[in-house]
């Protein structure tokens, strides 16, 4: 029985090739042109977003892999997260914005499917790796003594992370094809997804049974659970963090500087949270809508925009990172920013402020990703019929949530940059082409001895040293030696210095 079916204006089909045949009776519908301003605007984003993650990622993943100090548990999961963020500019954002210019696919078959593969391999890669460092963060802080994570538990569970991605993106390597669709009067070449369809009636109502569970299960395991640990992750964090005891006399000054820093982190928990679900839950509604919605109605073009918009925001999260990372921790920016010189002070950066920047890179990335993955869902599961038709609004909203996703990734490096003094002394050391003015072993006040910056393994021991030790131990650096010593260096490794003290003072 052969079943004839009405297209649908603004629906992408799955044809056969008995289907295909028949367009070459019919003319191929008008093609409008886009306004140039809407296009240039569109090129001037992604020309930032792309720009941004690229630069600014590849400053955070060279500062970590050249300095074996900095490469502390949860920095060497921020580098794996850098490395998914600078994917989205590789792989996506051009190919995204290449598509929505042009009327065609024009990038082939082969980018058809490695290019969606990408996309979902580097968001799930982000996303299970903002998940690794919030239990990571968990251990260490709840459970400091026995909780915390080893490197090589660290490495392991990345490993985790790019098996468990790479299974989730694998289907898109066989569901997506190229498509050419002969008309009398033209060729139209399209990418879409393939998925086996079921006419459960004569009037084509369809059924997608395989889309459905593979998006629902996309959609599970890289939005929905990860949100639900990091919220109890981090909510745990927050009552530790407030209702942490602290032992012996203190004095007012030192209780109302140890209340404000708790205020602080307790902010900085709450924004990261907020930020994370405003970029991400708009992305995942539209995603999770378009799977199970009735296909009977025609979605108005204001929900394309709208998707397109959730889904730029859910990319432009990964770029709001690096910002949050170097704007949001006053030690981590002496750390970051002195990296290239080896002047990384022995102690690791203290968990409250590291825990801000973390906290601000899951805000930025829930803000940004959260519009893409709800219209995904949206698309997916939405009703599609005669009668279904798009919002006007919705291509707007998808362009916007697709640009935030993908500039996302830029925010990242500028994160770092921004609230870290030492990562941004570090890039601007490498822009500048400057050389280390410090040998490879470096007088580190508090300690009384030269330590070497090689020796990667005996961070912790410094650590140690510098606590029991603590301020009265503490020796100003040796200017007479035959080291060099510039006054902005002396100033940071003082600065450095003085937060080690009053971190010592307070946990006495």
């Amino acid at each position: 029985m052969m079943i004839h079916c009405k297209s649908i204006p603004g629906e992408r089909v799955i044809v056969n090739s008995s289907a295909t045949d028949l367009l070459k009776l019919f003319d191929a519908p008008e093609i409008h042109s886009k306004p140039i301003l809407e296009v240039t605007l569109k090129i001037i984003f992604y020309i930032i977003a792309i720009a941004g993650d690229i630069v600014g990622n590849f400053i955070v993943i060279l500062i970590i892999i050249c300095h074996k100090k900095i490469r502390t548990t949860t920095n060497i999961l921020i580098l794996n997260l850098a490395i998914s963020d600078i994917m989205v500019a590789f792989f996506c954002m051009w190919v995204h914005l290449g598509n929505q210019i042009s009327p065609m696919w024009p990038f082939g078959a082969f980018m058809c499917k490695f290019a969606t593969f990408v996309q979902v391999l580097s968001v799930t890669l982000s996303v299970l790796t903002l998940t690794c460092i919030s239990i990571e963060r968990f251990l260490a802080i709840v459970f400091p003594l026995k909780g915390k994570m080893t490197k090589r538990g660290i490495y392991i569970s990345i490993s985790v992370t790019w098996i468990s991605s790479l299974a989730i993106a694998s289907p898109h390597l066989f569901i997506h094809e190229l498509v050419d669709m002969q008309f009398r009067n033209r060729k139209d070449t399209i990418c879409q997804e393939s998925w086996p369809k079921y006419y459960t009636d004569t009037k084509c109502k369809t059924e997608e049974p395989g889309k459905k569970i593979y998006y629902t299960i996309e959609g599970v395991v890289m939005y929905f659970i990860p949100i639900l640990v990091m919220i109890v992750a981090y909510s745990i964090i927050i009552m530790k963090l407030t209702f942490r005891k602290i032992p012996g006399n203190i004095t007012t000054s030192s209780t109302s500087s140890h209340d404000k820093i708790r205020r602080k982190v307790i902010r900085m928990l709450l924004v990261v949270l907020l930020s994370f679900v405003i970029c991400w839950t708009p992305q995942q509604t539209f995603l999770l809508w378009d799977v199970y919605r009735s296909r009977n109605v025609q979605i108005p073009k204001y929900v394309i925009s709208l998707k397109y918009a959730a889904v730029y925001l859910a990319y432009f999260n990964s770029a709001l990172n690096p910002i949050i990372y170097a704007g949001l921790n006053e030690n981590f920016r002496k750390g970051f920013k002195e990296a290239f010189k080896c002047q990384l002070w022995g102690k690791e950066i203290k968990f409250v402020q590291a825990l801000n920047m973390l906290l601000s890179v899951l805000l930025v990335f829930f803000i940004c990703w959260t519009p893409q993955q709800c219209l995904k869902l949206w698309d997916v599961f939405r009703t599609r019929n005669a009668h279904s038709k798009l919002p006007p609004w919705i291509d707007s909203y998808v362009f916007a949530a697709y640009y935030m996703a993908y500039s996302s990734t830029c925010f990242h490096p500028l994160i770092y940059i921004g609230f870290n003094k030492c990562f941004r002394h570090a890039a601007i050391a490498m822009i500048k082409c400057k050389r280390d003015k410090f040998s490879p072993t470096t007088v580190y006040p508090g300690l009384g001895s030269e330590v070497p910056l090689e020796n990667s393994d005996s961070e912790e021991q410094d650590s140690n040293s510098i606590e029991l030790q603590g301020p009265s131990n503490a020796q100003q650096p040796n200017l007479n030696n035959n080291h060099r010593y510039s006054f902005s260096d002396i100033q940071l490794v003082h600065s450095c210095y003085q937060d080690q003290t009053q971190e010592v003072q307070q946990e006495e």
